[in-house]
């Protein structure tokens, strides 16, 4: 074991010397070792792969290089994830750094940057002793749920040692409210340079065909399907696009305001074409508008389309009326 770690140690500085850098990076302040474990004792795999990390452990932005060694035969031409993995399991909150690929010499080596809040979180069972650093295979993590599917560990990297991570970047809270039916509002400007669209609703309600609608402010509200009004025939769904979301997005919350009405008023909800929920009302009686609230586990940039999309029967009146009305949709997140 001793001349394994004169190796490594060796190759430590080797890697630190010649990595490369496909951009200027700041100061890479840290360093972190990686190898496999065995998982019984999860001590260190005698002559198994391993990387060196080198990080910054404050930053407006978390930089790595990551360089890798010794990936056995079974391993090479794999994709591997860097995550911050918070216990417990399957990770819930986990976030995806940056990925590479092992060479055909069993080798992998990538450098990039995430934008990320402290790490650990205060949610995480090792917050006192600090973030786990690992590198697990692109199949058994998904980066979108945040979350690890499946576990192998005799193919992972896992952390020698807890690292933390302090953002200096100045986030602020952004707030954007649709409110659905109310055309200004409907095309506002965000962020001052891009904004708001809605597309495949039914006309402005009560305007349009009055009654109640849940004793909602005249004028505020629509239908998500509207017969014979065009591109909702088809999905009976209605979308809301929002743009100007930075780069540096973060804990994202969607919340909708959809009317339970006298129907069977289910929906699912999409952000991206990404399915976030499906509901099906329990029995009520009359009209009740409802709060339906979303945290955005993966916060999406640039451009954000919201999906809502009525799956319920028909009722009665919807020749007349149309199906499952929107108040409102607001997005909140920090950048």
């Amino acid at each position: 074991m001793k001349q394994r770690l004169v190796l490594v140690m060796f190759l430590i500085v080797l890697a630190s010397a010649m990595a490369p850098m496909s951009y200027a990076m700041p100061s890479l302040d840290k360093h972190l070792l990686l190898y496999q474990k065995d998982s019984a004792t999860w001590l260190p795999v005698p002559w198994g792969a391993w990387a060196y990390m080198r990080y910054t452990s404050a930053s407006d932005r978390f930089w790595f290089q990551v360089n890798g060694h010794d990936f056995p035969q079974a391993l090479k031409g794999t994709t591997y994830q860097l995550i911050y993995y918070p216990d417990p399991w399957p990770g819930n909150g986990l976030i995806c750094l940056g990925n590479g690929k092992v060479n055909s010499r069993g080798d992998l080596s990538f450098s990039s940057f995430a934008t990320i809040r402290d790490i650990p979180v205060s949610t995480d069972q090792n917050y006192a002793q600090g973030a786990k650093i690992w590198l697990v295979t692109n199949a058994d993590v998904n980066c979108t749920s945040r979350q690890m599917i499946a576990w192998n560990p005799s193919q992972y990297l896992f952390e020698a040692w807890f690292i933390r991570f302090h953002s200096t970047h100045n986030w602020v809270n952004k707030l954007v409210k649709v409110d659905i039916g109310n055309q200004t509002s409907e095309k506002q400007t965000v962020v001052g340079y891009q904004g708001v669209s809605i597309s495949s609703w039914g006309p402005v309600e009560p305007t349009t065909h009055g009654g109640s609608w849940g004793t909602i402010t005249l004028g505020t509200c629509r239908v998500t399907y509207a017969p014979g009004t065009g591109a909702n025939d088809r999905d009976k769904a209605g979308y809301v696009r929002v743009c100007g979301v930075g780069s540096f997005a973060r804990d994202g919350v969607l919340t909708i305001r959809v009317l339970n009405g006298q129907g069977v008023d289910s929906f699912k909800v999409y952000v991206n074409n990404v399915l976030i929920d499906t509901y099906v009302p329990a029995q009520h009686q009359g009209e009740v508008w409802e709060n339906h609230t979303y945290p955005l586990q993966s916060m999406p940039t640039g451009c954000i389309t919201i999906k809502i999309q009525a799956t319920g029967p028909s009722w009665s009146g919807i020749n007349t009326y149309g199906q499952l009305a929107v108040d409102w949709v607001q997005l909140t997140w920090t950048q």
